[in-house]
């Protein structure tokens, strides 16, 4: 709006102002008094204000470029946050329904295989292991699944 405004203005002034005088004058010789009226345009023969037209219409087509440009790149980061929301999504919904419940499902028939005598105190750690790992999995997706929507209500402009 800014350099809309700017242009229009350079614009107008390629035209000369046109300058309107009103008075009276009073005549010493015959005491006599008359009302005055002057007109005054200057005329454009050389300058018509190319100069500050072209600059004025450069910098109007670059501030369009650039919201075009700035535009593109919210349409990216937006397209690339809804894709990381939907992949992380399914990731954590994978972990959380199949994969972190059978490692505690594991852990606890390894621990009471354990507890039985049956399976020996590494075999019952690395099954602790794969249980802390899937857990760790887990909220990993879900903290990138939160950020991606947190950036969403960022780039949209949506806050709470």
């Amino acid at each position: 709006v800014k350099y809309e405004a700017a242009l229009a203005l350079e614009r107008a002034s390629r035209f000369s102002n046109v300058n309107l005088g009103v008075g009276t004058r009073r005549f010493e010789d015959s005491n006599d008094h008359a009302f005055t009226l002057s007109v005054s345009i200057a005329l454009p023969l050389f300058d018509r204000n190319q100069g500050n037209i072209h600059k004025a219409h450069a910098e109007l087509e670059k501030t369009k470029a650039e919201k075009t440009q700035v535009l593109a790149n919210l349409s990216n980061a937006l397209s690339a946050a809804h894709q990381e929301l939907l992949s992380t999504h399914e990731e954590t919904q994978i972990l959380a329904t199949q994969v972190v419940p059978i490692a505690n499902k594991g852990y606890d028939l390894m621990r009471e295989s354990f507890r039985l005598g049956q399976a020996n105190y590494l075999e019952m750690r690395q099954a602790q292991a794969t249980l802390i790992e899937a857990r760790r999995k887990l909220y990993a997706a879900q903290i990138r699944y939160h950020k991606a929507v947190v950036d969403i209500d960022t780039l949209t402009g949506k806050t709470n």
